[in-house]
């Protein structure tokens, strides 16, 4: 089978086409492009010995390109904070990313937790902290009319990766405590 060469050099450009594909691709970025949004880097602690010992391995090995930063279009980081504040201890100049679209900071937010729930082993502070938030984001969708389909307990329990009755007992100690109590949970206080 003869291949012409303008055929060899459509499908390589059309390999390119596919690795500029917003939802898919990995490229790099200077990590000083990058955007911090509080609400996201609060999602879960950023502990400072593990971003210590992530740093201490990139000045070793170098950024670990297989765990690219998730951003969104404006560069903003929906995943990966850790690993962005182990790049900037390390001196790292420019990292691997993926830019992820979505329509509403809601799902950007509940996309944040199901990559973070898969890839935990959450204490009971974090676990209440993630808790509050799912219910949040189920409550917001409620009031705009939308479907809380996704936010039902068998789905919220396996997305926390804990028994339906393990959140019966999260939900009673949300809805039996106090503002100031849960906030010292969360805090770990």
């Amino acid at each position: 089978m003869i291949f012409s060469i303008a055929k060899i050099t459509q499908r390589k450009n059309e390999k390119k086409k596919d690795l500029k594909n917003p939802d898919s691709s990995q490229n790099m970025i200077l990590l000083t492009d990058l955007k911090i949004d509080t609400e996201y880097k609060a999602v879960f602690e950023q502990k400072e010995d593990k971003v210590n010992r992530i740093a201490e391995d990139m000045k070793i090995y170098g950024y670990d390109k297989s765990q690219p930063i998730i951003v969104l279009p404006d560069f903003t980081i929906i995943d990966g904070h850790s690993r962005y504040l182990a790049a900037q201890k390390a001196n790292i100049v420019s990292v691997p990313i993926v830019v992820k679209d979505f329509a509403t900071k809601e799902e950007s937010l509940l996309y944040m937790y199901h990559l973070q729930l898969d890839r935990r082993n959450l204490t009971d502070q974090e676990l209440f902290s993630a808790y509050l938030k799912l219910n949040e984001l189920k409550n917001n969708a409620k009031n705009e009319g939308k479907s809380a389909k996704d936010y039902t307990d068998d789905k919220l329990a396996e997305q926390l990766h804990i028994s339906p009755r393990q959140l019966s007992k999260i939900r009673e100690v949300q809805k039996k405590s106090s503002s100031e109590i849960q906030k010292q949970i969360v805090e770990g206080s």
